[in-house]
């Protein structure tokens, strides 16, 4: 009986000396599982495909240090998940940010006569945030506006649990610290970061 293992095994085998149909043969069977997994994450046709690309690629590198033994489709999924990681950390920016930021402040008070103070409250806090480390800042966003668990942010990152701890004290204690010299309550972060 010829099973998904061995075939696998002789797949992985052929791979390992440049086979250039081995891979063929991998790819035609596993491009549109791998696709399928980046687009659930990423719902976007293009940033899909230069995963599966960078996936196939990854996978033809390492072709040499590939284990016969073991499947390869856990070998293509897991590359994948971390390219998907990758490409959300390389989209974060400080100025995405603030966006929401801004957004979450116009969501709170939409009255007119409020605006004008919160246009002034936003500026401050915006310009306090902005002067935070870029990790800080992506931190600090994904655990309070996005509400992102510290394992997830930890996974999301690639950085341990700890070093997210520290990264949100360290950026909480700026803005507590920048709040109180600026005279605004420290309590207006809290509800903004609702």
């Amino acid at each position: 009986m010829f099973s998904e293992t061995s075939n696998d095994e002789i797949l992985i085998v052929n791979l390992a000396k440049g086979d250039d149909s081995a891979f063929r043969s991998v790819y035609n069977q596993y491009y549109r599982k791998i696709y399928q997994f980046a687009f659930s994450f990423t719902k976007n046709r293009e940033q899909s495909e230069e995963i599966l690309q960078e996936t196939f690629l990854m996978l033809w590198k390492r072709r040499m240090s590939l284990d016969p033994s073991m499947p390869i489709a856990p070998v293509l999924f897991t590359v994948s998940r971390r390219l998907v990681i990758d490409s959300f950390r390389k989209s974060m920016s400080a100025e995405k940010y603030r966006i929401e930021v801004t957004e979450r402040l116009d969501m709170l008070h939409t009255d007119t006569a409020e605006k004008v103070e919160f246009s002034d409250l936003k500026r401050v806090v915006n310009d306090i945030i902005a002067e935070l480390p870029q990790q800080q800042q992506t931190v600090l966003k994904l655990k309070k506006f996005d509400e992102l668990s510290y394992d997830e942010i930890s996974e999301l990152l690639n950085i341990s649990k700890s070093t997210v701890k520290n990264h949100l004290m360290a950026a909480l204690k700026t803005l507590r610290s920048r709040m109180d010299r600026e005279g605004i309550l420290y309590v207006l972060l809290i509800l903004l970061a609702k």
